[in-house]
């Protein structure tokens, strides 16, 4: 099962348990502990952290990575653009393993400028707990939508913005398209187009017969359970 160098080892471990079992491990020293983490822990090591020399956080001391990323040469020349009026796409790619500091480094301090508006994905809730209500004093209009506690979320009703018969069609057509995985699809078209006209006419129905307040999703997913037809 083991190759033969790990048997040998496996060996020794064994022979010298019931010695080891009592003996009281030599507790470090602060000293020791503060030479240990300098020397492996990457958040103690004085070579993975740089100090900023530009910008609101000029003087702290952060992350190399995060560091070269603040204070690279930028490609866009400002006498060329004008970055006050910005209409084009200005992402930016940050990568980093677990615990290196993408949220606390560079979102969050993003995120505290307030001077924009935000569409944030925060599936662990984290930045909202930590910069919800500094938002909100700010005067910020938050919007949650929590697919884990729909109690407590924001929602959308698409039915607010139905103009006419058409418009059910295509929001129907979309739903179903972009609700059925790409391996998912049946060679037969008959059962899709099946489903869109099945969703469309509930849809319609409720859009001129049914009361302002029913007119939503949870309705349309009601009637659907009414229509099920029962297993034999």
């Amino acid at each position: 099962m083991y190759p033969s160098n790990m048997t040998e080892s496996l060996k020794k471990v064994e022979a010298a348990r019931e010695a080891n079992a009592v003996l009281e491990p030599a507790r470090m020293t602060a000293e020791e502990k503060e030479n240990l983490l300098s020397t492996y822990h990457p958040d103690y090591k004085q070579d993975e952290f740089d100090v900023l020399k530009i910008g609101p956080n000029k003087g702290e001391k952060v992350p190399t990575e995060l560091a070269a990323i603040l204070q690279a040469n930028s490609r866009i020349n400002p006498a060329d653009i004008d970055l006050s009026k910005v209409d084009y796409d200005v992402d930016v790619l940050v990568i980093g393993g677990s615990g290196s500091g993408k949220t606390r480094f560079f979102c969050k301090p993003g995120i505290m400028s307030v001077n924009c508006s935000y569409l944030i994905v925060d599936p662990k809730g984290e930045m909202l707990r930590s910069t919800g209500y500094l938002l909100k004093e700010e005067g910020y209009d938050i919007k949650v939508f929590d697919l884990i506690h729909p109690r407590q979320s924001d929602g959308y009703n698409p039915f607010t913005y139905i103009r006419d018969d058409p418009d059910v069609l295509k929001l129907m057509d979309n739903l179903v398209k972009n609700t059925t995985p790409p391996k998912g699809a049946s060679n037969d078209p008959f059962w899709e187009k099946a489903e869109i006209a099945l969703d469309s006419a509930l849809m319609l129905y409720l859009l001129y017969e049914a009361p302002v307040e029913e007119q939503n999703f949870e309705m349309l997913m009601f009637m659907l359970e009414c229509v099920r037809a029962p297993q034999p």
